[in-house]
């Protein structure tokens, strides 16, 4: 239960961050339903009602989101920092300001949702 808890939550780190460069379709469609795989595996494991086998599973998915998420930056921060760059680049009124590992992007995006001009 912990081993399937950790890896659950290692591989949905791992399936957000990996690039593929061929058969792009495909293997994010594999990856995808690993994930869910792995999920409903897990949810399985904690159906069986047993508290015992419960908590192992969320100690497992606990420590696997710690092993993951603590010793790295986040994704969601990231991403919105190559969005914004993007934006930026297209023109729109967007300030990135970096200072050691800190980035503040400052402005407003006028027109269409999450995509630049």
């Amino acid at each position: 239960s912990i081993a399937l808890g950790a890896g659950t939550e290692w591989f949905s780190n791992f399936r957000r961050r990996y690039k593929p460069t061929k058969f792009v379709v495909p293997t994010r469609i594999a990856l995808y339903f690993t994930n869910v795989l792995l999920g409903y595996l897990a949810m399985l494991i904690v159906m069986t009602y047993s508290v015992e086998l419960f908590l192992l599973c969320i100690l497992g998915m606990s420590l696997g989101w710690a092993a993951v998420n603590l010793r790295s930056t986040a994704v969601v921060p990231a991403l919105a920092l190559d969005l914004a760059e993007k934006w930026s680049l297209a023109g729109a009124p967007i300030a990135i300001t970096r200072s050691g590992s800190l980035v503040v992007v400052t402005g407003t995006v006028q027109g269409t949702c999450c995509s630049p001009k």
